[in-house]
């Protein structure tokens, strides 16, 4: 295999195409010497970006890509499989004639001087071979200049003290190091600033640093002045005189006019179609006639219209009114469509032998009750599998059946009022429905139904909140079959799992995330998620306090509810190295206890781990719980879930890219549930914390991913490093023979085909 696998890549180096007299342009890198203290890595990989054109992407000394090119010859026509192996996986291949040297040196040179190193000098080498030439350029970096003073205008004008009023939050901060970014984005924050207070005309370009760099000891003076002739206007304030909100068909279609309008809190609203509540919409302006001009009550407007969820277009156009000083703003709004219907098909085949369709049907109405409400309803029915079951009694078969709605005001619905109006981002009141049936044929049928009630809001960019009072769910089982119950009798901890469970709760959730925010420049980011649940505990306190607690369980029209607490986390953290190479990390950890009206917790609570998005290297929910080995599913068909009550799992996936859209990963996985009372029916399953380590269970694999754009399609393959459950030696180094077919039959080799990332 490696042989075959080295011939195939040295057959695709294209060099056999090459032009005579031509070479590959290998790329090229950036050594810095001389005062090189200050040259960290966002600086190195700036200087990374500027070098152009990129090469060819090379795999183990090939161009892929190059060969591709060549052997596909010149597509006549635009579609097909020529011009998709051609344009698509191809691409052409870079000469060195097409490489700069001189114009690119002076590039970095002037990049080093807008970093603040004025004395550096930036040369080049070539490094020829037989095809190809590399360029290594040669940067000698000089001592960094020092930002001294900044001064601003002083005179009394209210332009002046608006300026200096500012100065606290300045990005340009005394024994900072000179950077040419730093004084461009204070012109923009100055300028931002000035427009939330009316300056509406105001502009960075007016705006001008000088920089006096003969103070001496390699310091710098910063004046920051106007530029002549700056017009009259962009030194004046202005008051809005009227706003006005007009809906509209299409970009042709543009009514000013005030007839036929409806003013609602000093508004005008002009909607032909009556399709909103003009109320509705009104709340979402921050803009009122008298204010003086806000760009940032502009950009809250915008983004919170946005986020109704019913617009296609949103722009905001100012006109000077007739009286000097003052604007007429007008809100110009293009509607969605308003009803879509979604059609989905999914097939899938697990690493279990599980295979079967899955269908999804969801009704939408982006404007239910005139208020920009969002009314969803879905279908979901599907039919799953066991084309293997490894035991002589047959297949196994199920069916799943689900009916979920839900109902989304663009508000907060609560006895007091709570003000979104100095906010962004729109809150929302969902109120959700369901019921789903499965039927495991030979065995059981399940039904649940689950009722929700609660809230979503965003605090900044990174950071969202969700909070549900109000969260029920009955699960019942509704039928069984005598083999089934057979295995329930012996194992008491799965009847005690599938017994009915009436959870009446609340949960909250947190999120935060660095990746949607633009303005932040790192190489790293992060992701949180913060969980907890509770349930049973207001019911139990008041029939507690009213009703004296017999034989049994308190209940709720003759249905015990559940009493437990559970939180869980999330964490995920991604490191860069640069644009096609990054290391990311997950650690997921939770806990929940049953306590007062429950001996254990409910089965759908509980945690599981093994699976696509776990560890992939078992099957799903198949891990654990300790070190416990499961032999009830090796001796049934029925496959035994395993859940308990704590959980840890941590993963690292280094990911790359391959080739155009193909994406390469390897990974390491590790983790497993435990119990946190002894569960005779699973020994070792309770968590001793001097074990711990030692129950871990660890894989590890490599994976390809295909990157369409709207959608990621996931191949891994993994294999077992350690399992928990042996008794003898856990690592199974010494058994990890992938060629021998046994060894792969007996899920040893996972395969997992999944669409999007693990996380």
């Amino acid at each position: 295999m490696i042989i075959l696998f080295t011939w195939l890549f040295s057959a695709c180096t294209g060099s056999k195409y090459l032009p005579e007299g031509k070479k590959f342009y290998n790329g090229a890198e950036i050594s810095f010497k001389g005062q090189t203290k200050e040259i960290d890595k966002k600086l190195e990989r700036a200087a990374d970006e500027l070098l152009q054109p990129k090469p060819n992407t090379k795999i183990f000394g090939s161009r892929p890509q190059v060969w591709l090119y060549y052997i596909a010859g010149e597509p006549k026509k635009e579609k097909g499989l020529k011009h998709w192996l051609k344009y698509k996986l191809g691409r052409p291949p870079v000469y060195v004639e097409d490489v700069d040297s001189e114009k690119t040196s002076q590039i970095l040179e002037d990049k080093m001087e807008n970093e603040g190193f004025f004395e550096s000098d930036v040369g080049f080498k070539l490094d020829e071979n037989k095809k190809s030439v590399s360029v290594e350029y040669l940067v000698t970096v000089g001592q960094p200049y020092h930002i001294r003073n900044v001064s601003y205008p002083e005179d009394s004008s209210d332009f002046s003290k608006i300026i200096d009023s500012l100065r606290p939050y300045s990005v340009l901060v005394e024994g900072n190091r000179y950077r040419l970014e730093d004084l461009s984005d204070e012109r923009s924050n100055l300028e931002n600033a000035l427009k939330d207070r009316g300056y509406y005309y105001m502009d960075d370009r007016f705006m001008i640093f000088d920089v006096d760099t003969t103070v001496g000891n390699r310091q710098i003076d910063l004046f920051m002045r106007e530029k002549e002739n700056v017009p009259e206007k962009a030194r004046g304030r202005f008051k809005l005189n009227s706003v006005t909100v007009l809906q509209q068909e299409s970009f042709n279609k543009k009514d000013t006019l005030k007839t036929d309008t409806v003013k609602v809190d000093s508004v005008y609203y002009l909607d032909p179609a009556n399709a909103f509540r003009p109320k509705s919409v009104v709340s979402k302006v921050n803009l009122r006639p008298g204010q003086y001009y806000n760009k940032q009550a502009q950009d809250f407007t915008i983004g919170k219209l946005v986020g109704l969820n019913s617009f296609n277009y949103v722009n905001v156009n100012y006109a000077e009114s007739e009286e000097p000083g003052f604007l007429d703003a007008s809100i110009y709004l293009i509607p969605k469509t308003k009803k879509s219907i979604r059609l989905e098909l999914q097939a899938a085949l697990n690493s279990n032998d599980y295979i079967g369709p899955l269908f999804q049907m969801t009704f939408q109405n982006r404007n239910f009750l005139k208020g920009s409400e969002t009314f969803q309803i879905g279908l979901t029915a599907g039919f799953e599998a066991q084309l293997y079951s490894g035991t002589q009694s047959g297949s196994q078969y199920s069916f799943e059946l689900g009916l979920n709605s839900s109902l989304s005001f663009p508000k907060f619905i609560t006895p007091f009022h709570i003000d979104f109006r100095n906010s962004q981002f729109v809150p929302y009141t969902k109120i959700r429905v369901g019921a789903q049936r499965l039927n495991r044929v030979g065995y059981f049928s399940m039904s649940s139904v689950d009722l929700g009630f609660g809230y979503g809001w965003n605090e900044t960019v990174t950071k969202r909140h969700q909070f549900y009072p109000i969260d029920i769910r009955l699960v019942n089982l509704t039928s069984t079959t005598e083999e089934f119950r057979d295995l329930l009798e012996s194992n008491s901890y799965l009847r005690a799992s599938y017994e009915e469970q009436f959870i009446l709760g609340l949960s909250y959730s947190y999120f935060f995330n660095t990746q949607p925010d633009e303005a932040r420049d790192s190489d790293s980011d992060f992701y949180f998620n913060g969980n907890l649940n509770l349930s049973g505990n207001v019911a139990y306190l008041v029939q507690s306090a009213f009703q004296k607690k017999e034989e049994g369980n308190f209940d709720i029209g003759d249905a015990e509810y559940s009493q437990y607490a559970k939180t869980d986390f999330d964490f995920r953290y991604f490191y860069e190295f640069d644009k096609k190479n990054k290391l990311a990390f997950r650690l997921i950890t939770g806990v929940g206890f049953a306590y007062g009206n429950s001996v254990t917790m409910p089965y759908v609570e509980q945690f599981s781990i093994g699976g696509s998005n776990s560890i992939r290297a078992f099957r799903a929910r198949s891990v654990g719980p300790g070190s416990y080995a499961d032999t009830t599913s090796q001796s049934s068909d029925f496959i035994i879930d395993q859940t308990a009550d704590f959980k840890l799992e941590f993963i690292t996936e280094y990911r790359f890219d391959v080739i155009g859209a193909f994406k390469g990963a390897v990974f390491v996985d590790m983790g497993n549930i435990w119990t946190l009372e002894e569960d005779p029916n699973r020994p070792g399953s309770k968590l001793e914390f001097n074990q711990l380590l030692d129950d871990l269970a660890i894989g590890t694999g490599v994976g390809v991913r295909y990157d369409a754009q709207y959608f990621v399609i996931r191949f891994d393959v993994a294999f077992p490093l350690r399992v928990p459950s042996y008794n003898a030696s856990k690592w199974v180094f010494d058994k990890n023979a992938i060629p021998d077919p046994p060894y792969r039959k007996v899920d040893n080799v996972v395969y997992n085909i999944a669409i999007g990332y693990p996380f």
